[in-house]
């Protein structure tokens, strides 16, 4: 007897679970809502950081990364979709001639926040740091072999620089006269 019990609780768990999370998008609609919204706006907080990081780059004359570009991208298309949807929440739709509230516009709404806010959540986590920008190296002047000490290459360089400058010399000198 304590066995079909057990069974029949263990069926009831798993039917009714799923039930109470479905349940769970009507009456934790304004609460979902509300969360969706904090992360909107923690996570434009941190795209406005980035921009201004990126402007500072910018006026620096650095290249900025292309993930970071990505980013910021993603996360301004982002947030004008949860601006579209916390729009729609706002009109608060009503049937029965507004006397009870829709409750499977309610339901949609809440699972596309619940969805919505997982993105945000993930672009939050994301986010660039540090090193938005690409530090180039400064035009006309080479990068040294990496095998050479710095003693070793300046030495190699100003005696290179000599000796190219001796032939180039003896070269020109040779085109005038003849």
């Amino acid at each position: 007897m304590d066995a079909i019990i057990t069974i029949f609780a263990r069926i009831g768990y798993y039917l009714t679970t799923p039930v109470g999370n479905r349940l769970s998008y009507l009456y934790d609609y304004r609460k979902i809502v509300k969360n969706l919204q904090e992360q909107v706006e923690e996570l434009n907080d941190m795209r406005m950081d980035v921009e201004q990081s990126i402007n500072e780059a910018k006026r620096n004359g650095k290249v900025i990364k292309v993930t970071v570009r990505k980013w910021s991208e993603a996360v301004e298309s982002t947030i004008a979709e949860t601006d579209s949807l916390i729009h729609k929440v706002n009109l608060d739709k009503r049937c029965l001639r507004g006397c009870f509230p829709d409750w499977i516009a309610r339901y949609q709404l809440s699972k596309e926040a619940i969805e919505k806010t997982a993105i945000v959540m993930e672009l939050q986590e994301l986010q660039p740091r540090e090193d938005i920008y690409i530090t180039m190296p400064p035009l006309n002047i080479e990068i040294l072999p990496e095998h050479l000490t710095p003693a070793e290459t300046w030495a190699e360089l100003v005696t290179l620089g000599a000796s190219t400058s001796t032939t180039n010399e003896k070269s020109r000198a040779e085109d005038v006269i003849s």
